[in-house]
């Protein structure tokens, strides 16, 4: 059971942080427009277009709290743990992205192909975190650091199997060529 929260937690976790980029990313668009957005994605007063430093400094700094959860945050947990908690983030930051890019494109179509702002609401949040290029680098980071964990464990495996009967692994090399 208890393994099992940790991959609902990597879940979380990466709905979470698709959802927050999501926001900030299209507070920051509105703010370069000149236009102040209701979190509905609606705009709700007009503004001089600035630098949305803000917004810039919520993004980068949630990202890095994530990448240091998705590599040394589970670093010391036991493996079948830290597979599930990279597992449900995978699972969840892909398939937020696959639903991102399914409701830019649906929405594009209706309006005859022309990409119009934002849809209103969470819709609008899981398209525009979709869409962010820190979500691909955190998603291409948690695949990394999975793989290299499952690596680790096979390679582990493999060893433990061949100390236990060294005859076993590379028996059809000659005594001085066997190996790993």
């Amino acid at each position: 059971m208890k393994s099992f929260v940790w991959g609902v937690t990597g879940s979380a976790l990466g709905i979470l942080i698709v959802v927050v980029v999501g926001v900030m990313s299209a507070q920051a668009v509105g703010l370069e427009g000149g236009a102040v957005l209701s979190l509905n994605n609606e705009v709700v007063g007009v503004t001089s277009p600035r630098l949305p430093i803000l917004q810039f400094a919520a993004i980068a700094s949630s990202c890095a709290l994530i990448a240091y959860a998705l590599t040394l945050g589970v670093a010391g947990r036991p493996r079948e743990q830290r597979h599930l908690f990279l597992s449900g983030f995978c699972i969840a930051v892909g398939a937020l992205i696959a639903l991102g890019v399914y409701f830019a494109a649906a929405r594009d179509e209706a309006a005859g192909g022309i990409s119009v702002g934002f849809a209103s609401g969470w819709q609008g949040w899981i398209e525009e975190g979709a869409m962010n290029s820190a979500v691909h680098l955190l998603l291409v980071l948690s695949l990394g650091t999975l793989a290299l964990s499952l690596y680790q464990t096979l390679r582990g495996q493999v060893r433990r199997h061949e100390q236990e009967d060294p005859t076993r692994m590379n028996s059809a090399l000659p005594d001085g060529q066997r190996h790993l």
